[in-house]
């Protein structure tokens, strides 16, 4: 059963694209493409979803607005699992200091997608240096690792201190006939969701969400609703704002020809661009 669950979320992996001019990161404990930027502005770390290890597409997107972006790989690369799962949230705090560093700054950004949102929720909740996340297509819990082709149940998609991050199992039945689903009839099993939930509430960060009504890997829609409605509740100061697009798909993006409606992703692409960039500000 998880080999046919796991082949099915593979196939809905993504292929980046050509990305802008940028340096590789060389002797640091991770792995990473930075794209310099204006020292004015803050700098982004970028995460990819589970498409391809160092991100291209979305680095690019967030180095046009002119801010330093790194483009940190945390699967896929050379040294780094070949899949996402049991991937240590500890592997992304030199990359971070680093990025910081670079830019003599204090604070920083994180942007991601798919996966690389929920990465970035993550992250949010443990470091008070992150003041701004953007999730595209973000899960308010922790999901299993998705490792394609295997028969045994994925573990986590992360750990913390060694231990493995609580997570909502994928849950089959006859009905299940697309990938979102599987995550729609997954995320029925409330105690799951309850004990794997992102505890948003330890977030300082100002929280920028988008989701596609089209989406046809998850219901990023309703798990983003939840993650404002938590945050909201939590600490009103904190900022949570949610941007839904009734026919675009996962990922928003026009480049990308996932799902939603065509037309739909490229306005979708286009008006979330001006988000970003008057969010990250």
């Amino acid at each position: 059963m998880y080999k046919t669950l796991i082949t099915l979320i593979a196939a809905f992996s993504i292929k980046a694209f050509a990305a802008p001019t940028f340096v590789e990161v060389k002797d640091q404990a991770f792995v990473a493409n930075y794209y310099p930027g204006q020292s004015s502005k803050m700098p982004v770390l970028v995460l990819e979803g589970s498409g391809s290890g160092i991100p291209k597409v979305l680095a690019e997107k967030i180095s046009k607005m002119g801010h330093p972006v790194l483009a940190l790989a945390y699967y896929k690369a050379t040294g780094l699992p070949k899949h996402i799962e049991a991937i240590p949230l500890e592997y992304f705090e030199p990359a971070k200091t680093w990025l910081l560093q670079k830019n003599n700054a204090e604070e920083l950004a994180v942007v991601g997608w798919s996966k690389g949102a929920e990465a970035a929720l993550l992250l949010a909740t443990i470091d008070d240096r992150i003041r701004k996340v953007v999730a595209i297509a973000p899960s308010h819990v922790v999901w299993p690792g998705i490792i394609p082709g295997q028969k045994r149940a994925p573990l986590s998609s992360w750990t913390m201190g060694d231990k493995h991050l609580n997570f909502v199992p994928y849950q089959a039945n006859t009905d299940i006939r697309s990938l979102r689903d599987l995550y729609e009839n997954s995320l029925k099993n409330q105690q799951a969701v309850e004990n794997a939930k992102i505890e948003i509430e330890d977030s300082k960060a100002d929280l920028l969400l988008f989701s596609g009504g089209l989406d046809s890997v998850w219901p990023a829609n309703s798990m983003a609703q939840e993650i404002c409605k938590r945050a909201r509740l939590s600490s009103p100061k904190i900022l949570c704002e949610h941007h839904h697009y009734p026919k675009a798909g996962h990922l928003l993006d026009s480049s990308i020809p996932l799902d939603g409606e065509k037309g739909a992703n490229q306005e979708a692409d286009e008006e979330s661009r001006t988000l970003i960039a008057d969010f990250l500000r």
